[in-house]
Parts: C-alpha cells; sequence; structure tokens
C-alpha cells in the first residue's frame, strides 16, 4: 500500500508526512503511478495534475494541505460541482489564526475522517492566512452534507473541505503530526484496505 507525497523534495513537511504514513503501516511511494493514494502539500506541474485527476475519477484517497488544498479547490475536486468546476475560492483570511481544528456539528464520515471525535482537536503548525470563500447556496448543501468538515476552534470558520464522494480533502493550514493527526492515515489506509471504487457523486449546485 503505497502513498506519493507531492511536496518540496527537501521540505520537513514532507519528511514529517512520510514518517506519518509510515507510522500506520503504509509506504511512501517513488512514483506517482500505480499509487493507492495521495498527499499534497505543493502545487503541480501539468503532467502530475493529469495524474491525479485520473487517479480522483478511480476513487482513490487524496488529501490536499496548505498549497495543496488550494489546488484542490482550483482543480474542483473541491467541494465536487458536476464537471470539476470550480465552485469556491480560497482567500486571504480576515480572522486571527487558530491553533487548533475542530470537527463541526454534522461532519462527514470520509476517507479521512473515520477515526477523529469531537473531542480530538487537530494542532496547528503553520497557521493558514488563507480561508475558503463560498457562495451561500452553495455552502448550505456542502453544510447540509458534512463537507465543512472541520473549522477554527476560536472561530466558526471553515478551514477544511471535503467532496461529496468522500475521497479528497483540503485542509488550509499544515497541522502538527501527533497522535490525533495520525487518525487522518489510519483512516485512509482503511479507506483503501476496503476497497474504494469508482464513484459519480457530484453536488447539486451548479455556478451561476
Amino acid at each position: 500500500m503505497q502513498i506519493a507525497i507531492l511536496a518540496a523534495l527537501s521540505s520537513h513537511v514532507k519528511q514529517e508526512l512520510s514518517l506519518a504514513i509510515q507510522r500506520v503501516g503504509m509506504e511512501v511511494a517513488s512514483s506517482l503511478l500505480g499509487c493507492s493514494g495521495y498527499v499534497i502539500a505543493s502545487d503541480l506541474d501539468e503532467e502530475a495534475k493529469k495524474i491525479i485527476l485520473q487517479q480522483h475519477h478511480l476513487g482513490k484517497p487524496i488529501l490536499g494541505i496548505g498549497k495543496g488544498a488550494e489546488l484542490l479547490v482550483e482543480m474542483g475536486f473541491i467541494p465536487g460541482i458536476e464537471g470539476n468546476k470550480p465552485g469556491i475560492q480560497v482567500v486571504d483570511s480576515l480572522e486571527t489564526p487558530s491553533s487548533t481544528l475542530q470537527l463541526v456539528e454534522e461532519y462527514q464520515l470520509n476517507a479521512f475522517t473515520r477515526y477523529l471525535t469531537f473531542q480530538h482537536r487537530l494542532s496547528i503548525a503553520e497557521p493558514s492566512v488563507k480561508q475558503f470563500k463560498i457562495s451561500r447556496g452553495l455552502l448550505q448543501e456542502m453544510m447540509a452534507l458534512g463537507l465543512t468538515v472541520l473549522r477554527n476552534s476560536d472561530s466558526r470558520e471553515i478551514s477544511v473541505a471535503a467532496n461529496k464522494a468522500g475521497n479528497a480533502m483540503a485542509i488550509l493550514p499544515h497541522f502538527v503530526h501527533d497522535v490525533t493527526s495520525d487518525l487522518l492515515f489510519q483512516s485512509m489506509r482503511d479507506y483503501i484496505q476496503e476497497g474504494y471504487v469508482p464513484r459519480v457523486a457530484s453536488l447539486y449546485y451548479y455556478p451561476r
């Protein structure tokens, strides 16, 4: 079970992600092809984007962090409007960055969240200065489906969003790799073991 990490080769982030993946019994892949899942923490070139798009359609788990989260939004994976049409934006935040994230009241049990509880707090390593900008109609549908997964503990601002199919999730801030964050990767591992299948699960919302 191999997971591809897309981040700067010498970055501390990539090292921490590699250790987290290994702690839950998965391996770090040396290639983008033939992987069971993906963790993206940087921007990608066009060839890599094509591969990720193909793997996304197969239902493979894709976690975007920081720049990777912004990329999933730009590519339309999040929130998952029909045809991967971009539906939300990432803009500068007006809120004071929070030190932890917590689950929203109605959250989606997806490829990454099945072991998180309301008692868990995801600690932030590098507070994000970004936030999601979501239209009212789209936000209502996302909230009804639990796609606004985690929010800043000090405010109501959403910092983590997922798609309807549940295989893609975007986390704007970089987080501390500890016992709580390992639950994300444990969930990812079990999602893969259970066998993902290609799913078309677009939102009803259509950009106007």
